[in-house]
C-alpha cells in the first residue's frame, strides 16, 4: 500500500525513518514478540499485558471546549471540558516525546457504510496497538489507499504521561478529544479501548448531529419483516432508551 514518507499536521511533525505505515499482521506480531512486549498462546494467539489499566479509565477523558462544542457538549461529570491552553501544551509535550520514538501508523476508515465512514491516521507507540487498529477498523482497498484522506488524527502513546498539576487533567493518563482541530490524544494507559471508545464517542457527537443516525454500541439483525433486535453489550443501562 502507498503511504506517506512523514508525517505532519503542524504540530507533530515525524520523520519517515521513524514511522512504520501499515504494516501487515504478521509484521507486527513479529515485532512485538522480538521487543519482548507479548507472546504467543498455545493456539497461536498474542497476549499482551496493557499494564496497570485493563478498562478504560472514564474519569480521565475530556473534550476540549471550544467554539465547536461550547454549546453543543452536554458538559457534567461523563463530559469534562479541557482547555485549548491545556490541550496545546500537552500536545506540545507529547511532540517532543515522539521525535525520539519510533511509532506505528495505520491509515484505516471508521464506519463500514459509504455514506458515513471517514478516514482516520492512528498513530502508537507500539506495534500491538497498530493490530489492535488493524483488526478494529476498516483497511483502505488499494485503489482506496491512492486518494486516502484522513479526516482525524488519533496519536496513542502510553509512555507519554501528563502532569495534572499544570495540565488541568485528573491523573497522569488521559484521553483527550479536540472537534475543532478532529485530534485524539491519549497518553498513560496501554489499554487499546480507549481507542475505540474515542472513535465512538466522535461517532456519537456526529453522526445524530449531521446525519440523523444514532449510533449504539450493540450489534443488530433485521428479520424477514423489518423487524429489528438489538444484541446490547454490557453498557446496556446507557442504551435503554434503544430497547
Amino acid at each position: 500500500m502507498k503511504a506517506p514518507k512523514q508525517f505532519s499536521n503542524g504540530v507533530v511533525v515525524l520523520r519517515a525513518d521513524q514511522i512504520s505505515w501499515n504494516l501487515s499482521v504478521s509484521d507486527l506480531i513479529s515485532q512485538t514478540i522480538l521487543t519482548n512486549q507479548g507472546t504467543l498462546s498455545e493456539t497461536g494467539a498474542l497476549m499482551c499485558d496493557t499494564g496497570k489499566f485493563t478498562v478504560r479509565s472514564p474519569n480521565d477523558k475530556y473534550i476540549v471546549s471550544d467554539d465547536v462544542t461550547e454549546q453543543t457538549i452536554w458538559w457534567g461529570e461523563v463530559n469534562q471540558r479541557i482547555s485549548k491552553a491545556s490541550f496545546s501544551r500537552i500536545f506540545k509535550k507529547m511532540s517532543g516525546y515522539l521525535s525520539r520514538k519510533k511509532l506505528f501508523a495505520n491509515e484505516v476508515y471508521a464506519c463500514a457504510s459509504p455514506k458515513y465512514k471517514f478516514g482516520l491516521h492512528i498513530i502508537t507507540e507500539f506495534p500491538w496497538q497498530s493490530l489492535f487498529v488493524r483488526n478494529l477498523f476498516i483497511s483502505p482497498t488499494t485503489s482506496e489507499m491512492e486518494n486516502f484522506r484522513a479526516d482525524w488524527t488519533i496519536i496513542c502513546i502510553p509512555g507519554f504521561e501528563a502532569d495534572p498539576a499544570v495540565d488541568g487533567t485528573n491523573s497522569p493518563n488521559f484521553t483527550i478529544i479536540n472537534f475543532g482541530e478532529k485530534i485524539i490524544l491519549i497518553g498513560g494507559s496501554a489499554y487499546t479501548g480507549e481507542i475505540k471508545k474515542g472513535v465512538f464517542t466522535v461517532l456519537n457527537y456526529l453522526l445524530p448531529k449531521d446525519n440523523d443516525v444514532f449510533p449504539m454500541h450493540c450489534s443488530a439483525n433485521i428479520g424477514e419483516k423489518g423487524d429489528t433486535a438489538f444484541f446490547l453489550v454490557y453498557q446496556v443501562r446507557e442504551k435503554q432508551p434503544c430497547r
